[in-house]
Protein backbone atom coordinates (compact mmCIF):
# COMPACT_ATOMS: atom_id res chain seq x y z
CA UNK A 1 0.00 0.00 0.00
CA UNK A 2 1.36 2.97 -1.01
CA UNK A 3 2.17 6.10 1.60
CA UNK A 4 -0.90 8.43 0.50
CA UNK A 5 -3.61 5.42 0.39
CA UNK A 6 -2.16 4.02 3.47
CA UNK A 7 -2.60 7.52 5.43
CA UNK A 8 -6.19 7.74 3.84
CA UNK A 9 -7.20 4.32 5.05
CA UNK A 10 -5.79 5.06 8.65
CA UNK A 11 -7.48 7.96 8.32
CA UNK A 12 -10.34 5.63 7.93
CA UNK A 13 -9.93 3.39 10.27
CA UNK A 14 -9.40 6.96 13.18
CA UNK A 15 -13.15 7.79 12.07
CA UNK A 16 -14.65 4.47 12.61
CA UNK A 17 -13.15 4.21 16.51
CA UNK A 18 -14.35 7.96 16.96
CA UNK A 19 -17.96 6.77 15.88
CA UNK A 20 -18.25 4.30 18.08
CA UNK A 21 -16.58 5.76 21.05
CA UNK A 22 -18.60 8.94 20.50
CA UNK A 23 -21.78 6.20 21.37
CA UNK A 24 -20.10 5.69 24.55
CA UNK A 25 -19.89 9.29 25.53
CA UNK A 26 -23.55 9.90 24.52
CA UNK A 27 -24.77 7.15 27.05
CA UNK A 28 -22.34 8.64 29.50
CA UNK A 29 -19.84 5.77 29.43
CA UNK A 30 -16.33 7.79 30.08
CA UNK A 31 -14.47 4.99 31.09
CA UNK A 32 -12.61 3.74 27.71
CA UNK A 33 -12.65 7.26 25.92
CA UNK A 34 -10.95 8.22 29.08
CA UNK A 35 -8.34 5.57 29.41
CA UNK A 36 -7.66 6.35 25.69
CA UNK A 37 -7.08 10.36 26.87
CA UNK A 38 -4.45 8.70 28.99
CA UNK A 39 -2.49 6.10 27.25
CA UNK A 40 1.23 6.09 27.34
CA UNK A 41 0.98 2.48 26.21
CA UNK A 42 -0.66 0.25 23.43
CA UNK A 43 -1.74 -1.71 26.13
CA UNK A 44 -4.01 0.75 27.53
CA UNK A 45 -5.41 1.56 23.70
CA UNK A 46 -6.00 -2.47 23.48
CA UNK A 47 -7.97 -2.51 26.57
CA UNK A 48 -9.95 0.41 25.85
CA UNK A 49 -10.94 -0.70 22.59
CA UNK A 50 -11.80 -4.01 23.68
CA UNK A 51 -14.10 -2.80 26.40
CA UNK A 52 -15.69 -0.57 23.66
CA UNK A 53 -16.40 -3.79 21.69
CA UNK A 54 -17.96 -5.26 24.52
CA UNK A 55 -20.00 -2.12 25.44
CA UNK A 56 -21.40 -1.48 21.93
CA UNK A 57 -21.75 -5.00 20.16
CA UNK A 58 -24.68 -6.89 22.15
CA UNK A 59 -26.58 -3.51 20.84
CA UNK A 60 -25.75 -3.47 17.58
CA UNK A 61 -26.97 -7.22 17.73
CA UNK A 62 -30.52 -6.46 19.14
CA UNK A 63 -30.95 -4.01 16.51
CA UNK A 64 -29.29 -5.96 14.31
CA UNK A 65 -31.90 -9.16 15.02
CA UNK A 66 -34.84 -6.78 15.79
CA UNK A 67 -35.10 -7.80 18.87
CA UNK A 68 -35.42 -4.21 20.56
CA UNK A 69 -37.82 -2.97 22.76
CA UNK A 70 -40.24 -0.18 21.98
CA UNK A 71 -37.27 1.89 24.06
CA UNK A 72 -34.80 1.09 22.01
CA UNK A 73 -36.25 1.95 19.10
CA UNK A 74 -35.07 5.51 18.85
CA UNK A 75 -31.54 4.33 19.89
CA UNK A 76 -31.52 1.56 17.34
CA UNK A 77 -32.74 3.85 14.89
CA UNK A 78 -29.89 6.14 15.66
CA UNK A 79 -27.09 3.49 15.95
CA UNK A 80 -28.33 2.44 12.21
CA UNK A 81 -27.69 6.40 11.48
CA UNK A 82 -24.37 6.75 13.07
CA UNK A 83 -22.74 3.06 12.17
CA UNK A 84 -24.33 2.03 8.95
CA UNK A 85 -26.26 -1.22 8.94
CA UNK A 86 -25.73 -1.83 12.80
CA UNK A 87 -22.36 -2.44 11.88
CA UNK A 88 -18.70 -2.46 13.68
CA UNK A 89 -15.97 -2.84 10.96
CA UNK A 90 -13.64 -5.06 12.15
CA UNK A 91 -10.77 -4.27 10.01
CA UNK A 92 -10.55 -1.23 10.56
CA UNK A 93 -10.46 -1.49 14.58
CA UNK A 94 -8.00 -3.23 14.06
CA UNK A 95 -5.98 -0.93 11.87
CA UNK A 96 -6.53 1.37 14.79
CA UNK A 97 -4.85 -0.76 17.09
CA UNK A 98 -1.82 -1.80 14.86
CA UNK A 99 -1.23 2.30 13.85
CA UNK A 100 -2.35 3.86 17.01
CA UNK A 101 0.29 5.77 19.18
CA UNK A 102 -0.61 7.14 22.63
CA UNK A 103 -0.87 10.61 21.13
CA UNK A 104 -3.58 9.50 18.52
CA UNK A 105 -5.37 8.17 21.17
CA UNK A 106 -5.63 11.26 22.69
CA UNK A 107 -7.07 13.14 19.93
CA UNK A 108 -9.18 10.40 18.89
CA UNK A 109 -10.55 10.39 22.96
CA UNK A 110 -11.03 14.30 21.86
CA UNK A 111 -12.92 13.80 19.28
CA UNK A 112 -15.03 11.40 20.36
CA UNK A 113 -16.00 13.22 23.65
CA UNK A 114 -17.15 15.86 21.25
CA UNK A 115 -18.86 14.25 19.26
CA UNK A 116 -20.55 11.97 21.70
CA UNK A 117 -22.29 15.02 23.70
CA UNK A 118 -23.36 16.26 19.77
CA UNK A 119 -25.34 12.64 19.46
CA UNK A 120 -26.89 13.29 22.77
CA UNK A 121 -28.33 16.45 21.84
CA UNK A 122 -29.05 15.11 18.39
CA UNK A 123 -30.71 11.93 19.01
CA UNK A 124 -32.13 12.85 22.93
CA UNK A 125 -34.03 9.82 23.16
CA UNK A 126 -31.46 7.32 21.95
CA UNK A 127 -28.86 8.43 24.36
CA UNK A 128 -29.89 9.19 28.01
CA UNK A 129 -27.12 8.45 29.98
CA UNK A 130 -27.13 4.70 30.66
CA UNK A 131 -30.94 5.28 31.09
CA UNK A 132 -31.77 2.64 28.72
CA UNK A 133 -29.90 0.35 29.99
CA UNK A 134 -30.76 0.84 33.47
CA UNK A 135 -34.41 0.22 32.04
CA UNK A 136 -34.08 -2.89 31.02
CA UNK A 137 -32.23 -4.32 33.73
CA UNK A 138 -35.00 -3.35 36.13
CA UNK A 139 -37.89 -4.85 33.75
CA UNK A 140 -35.29 -8.33 34.02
Amino acid sequence: MRTVEKVQYVGQCVEEVVKILSILVADGVYGPVDRLARAVDIETIYAAMYETLRYIIPDLRKCQEGKESEKQLARCVALKDILREFKVDESKITCFVNEASPKLAKKVAIEALSRGLSLREKYPHAFSSKAIRTQEKETR
